[in-house]
């Protein structure tokens, strides 16, 4: 017969590190794919008037939306989808539905328009046309802009200016249902989910991340 002794010791800190590692590194790994798959979902279009059909990912029209997703990971959870402040609530409506509320725009915005003769500023909101904006980067606008070289031409430039920054605030957030919305249609969204559809595709893939993720 043989007699034998064994003695474990537990190393509780050892493995509650380990388990952070594996924990952030899994949920990286989930966020990651989530965030491309819902990324790959959205196709653009260039035609503005162009909508996906309701129940389906929406378009996008400048790349803004796909460019708004993010993800960021801790050793807790796991957080996947649009920034607000890239794309406003656009993403809340187009993945739920509704109707956004008529309240004045907290979107940043900026401009250097110099109203005065000699500078330059809006001189008229119009159909939409392709503009420069970001150096070489292409993209429909209603506003118009140019050198402001009259006095006429200043104070049409400042007569506009209110509604030509409203407009480009909704370019921004790059969906003409919503520049209607701006000025009083108050469209219904229909749902054009594109998140919950991203995490139910990557659900099952999730548990495999899981697998001998803890290590010495």
């Amino acid at each position: 017969m043989i007699k034998y002794r064994a003695k474990t010791k537990m190393n509780t800190q050892k493995v509650k590190r380990a388990a952070g590692r594996a924990e952030i590194k899994t949920y990286q790994q989930a966020g990651r794919m989530i965030y491309r798959i819902a990324r790959n979902s959205i196709r653009r279009k260039k035609n503005r008037n162009a909508h996906s059909k309701p129940g389906t990912p929406p378009f996008t029209h400048t790349g803004a939306l796909k460019r708004s997703i993010r993800f960021a990971a801790t050793d807790k959870d796991v957080v996947v989808g649009a920034t607000l402040s890239e794309i406003g609530m656009v993403a809340n409506l187009h993945e739920f539905g509704g109707t956004p509320k008529k309240k004045k725009r907290t979107t940043k915005f900026r401009n250097n328009w110099k109203l005065q003769i000699g500078g330059h500023g809006p001189i008229e909101i119009g159909p939409p046309r392709w503009v420069k904006r970001s150096g070489h980067r292409r993209e429909l606008s209603r506003v118009y802009f140019a050198k402001l070289t009259t006095a006429s031409m200043v104070a049409k430039s400042k007569a506009i200016a209110a509604d030509a920054e409203a407009m480009l605030i909704a370019e921004r957030l790059e969906d003409d249902e919503l520049i209607a919305a701006v000025y009083g249609d108050n469209p219904k969204y229909p749902p054009r989910p594109f998140m919950g559809p991203a995490l139910i595709k990557a659900q099952p893939y999730l548990p495999v991340n899981w697998r001998s993720s803890i290590k010495q």
